[in-house]
């Protein structure tokens, strides 16, 4: 229950996060105004975000193994508060920039604590990844709405700011409340095992992922806040369609969101999802760029919002999770993870021996079949990608396939016991 209020809490400050990314391309025309600047000029105060999460990226993360989770993920949501207090009152352009620097930071410090909890807290961490990216697209859906409500009852676009820091303060209190797991200890004493190439993986991976992360933020960023005006002017699409242009890629993160979290479910491997959606936002983007068709401009832009904004950048983060050096715990609950997928398709292959089972009673066939069981064996060192397994791959489906010859053959004797008490 304590670990369930937890994520609750974690959840809802990336609902707060997806409003954070996109408040001030929504506010840009009260911005200029407040700001008595052109909007060049508050784009180039957004573009702080990113400038903010490179830098912090190549920091926090260690730090969050030698300090805990819950510090920088109360050190996001204060930088958080901050931006949008200090959003909503400045007038100083080189301040607003350093606040939007700060919403950068906000957004690192979240991400160095809150998916490192989740893999410690245990389960499909993946998944759960991917549901961050659900509350942050929820919060990206519901900001248009309130600040179009705020212009069309001409209140101060700063209110938006403003409920956003409120609802920080509250989630604090509750967050505070909550137990978070046991902080990671990098350096396991005693294993015998050299730490320094590790060390060097965990290096290339943060430069890896920030580099990643940095240029998928700034594209979806840059998607949001110039889609509509590009259409307009460059592809000369009408103002209605360039607007559903920037509705359709909200309707594909949201859509893709779903999608990958159900394929995760099911156990599809995150380096496969990983290549595939951004390949796939790779061309949505260059038909947006390229293509002056309105329909193949909709349909590229739905792809897009799918594939660019719909977790992929969540899947890439488990990916590096996975892949940089953790504790025996941790180690032993991503086996705990596996293990409820092998149990599940176990289930299934037995559902299926029990069908076989008896189509050969009614044939009148043998139950064992030794050639198909060396067809089967052949087939594990075809699929196998790792050499050094093939053996003790083999030798785990000669059990399973002995086990299935023996619940065959307690059917059969069951089924005949049963014929003979009907006679």
């Amino acid at each position: 229950m304590r670990q369930h209020q937890l994520s609750i809490s974690l959840y809802l400050n990336y609902f707060i996060h997806g409003i954070g990314l996109i408040i001030l391309t929504k506010n840009m025309q009260a911005l200029s105004q407040h700001w008595q600047t052109p909007l060049a000029t508050v784009s180039y105060v957004i573009s702080g975000i990113g400038i903010g999460r490179l830098l912090a990226y190549f920091i926090l993360g260690n730090l969050s193994d030698r300090f805990g989770r819950k510090v920088f993920v109360n050190l996001g949501m204060a930088c958080y508060f901050t931006f949008f207090v200090g959003m909503a009152l400045v007038t100083n352009i080189q301040l607003a920039y350093g606040l939007a620097i700060l919403a950068g930071i906000a957004n690192s410090a979240l991400d160095a604590g809150t998916y490192t909890t989740f893999i410690e807290m245990g389960g499909r961490q993946g998944s759960a990844n991917v549901l961050l990216k659900a509350f942050m697209s929820a919060g990206e859906f519901l900001l248009p709405l309130l600040v179009a409500n705020f212009e069309a009852q001409r209140i101060w676009y700063g209110w938006s700011f403003i409920l956003a820091a409120a609802i920080l303060v509250v989630n604090s209190i509750l967050l505070n409340r909550q137990q978070f797991p046991l902080k990671n200890q990098a350096a396991q004493a005693g294993t015998g095992v050299s730490q320094q190439p590790l060390k060097n993986r965990r290096w290339l991976a943060t430069v890896g992922l920030a580099g990643y992360g940095y240029t998928s933020m700034a594209l979806m960023i840059l998607y949001t806040q110039w889609v509509s005006l590009f259409a307009t002017t460059t592809l000369h699409f009408s103002s209605v369609l360039a607007h559903w242009l920037l509705s359709l890629y909200s309707i594909g993160s949201i859509t893709g969101v779903i999608v990958i979290f159900w394929l995760l479910r099911r156990g599809v491997a995150e380096t496969k999802l990983l290549l595939a959606m951004n390949g796939g936002s790779l061309l949505a983007l260059a038909v947006i760029c390229y293509s002056p068709a309105a329909g193949l401009s909709m349909l590229a832009a739905f792809g897009f919002g799918f594939t660019a904004a719909g977790g992929v950048m969540q899947v890439g983060l488990a990916v590096w999770a996975l892949h940089v050096p953790t504790t025996l715990s941790q180690e032993r609950q991503r086996i705990n993870h596996i293990d409820q997928q092998i149990v599940r398709l176990l289930n299934q292959r037995f559902e299926t021996v029990t069908a076989i089972g008896e189509l050969k009673q009614q044939q009148q066939l043998p139950v064992l079949d030794q050639q198909r069981e060396q067809r089967v064996l052949q087939q594990v060192a075809v699929k196998s990608t790792q050499t050094a397994h093939t053996p003790y791959l083999q030798a785990i489906y000669q059990a399973i396939m002995h086990n299935s010859r023996a619940y065959q053959t307690d059917l059969h004797t069951n089924l005949h016991k049963e014929d003979i008490d009907h006679d």
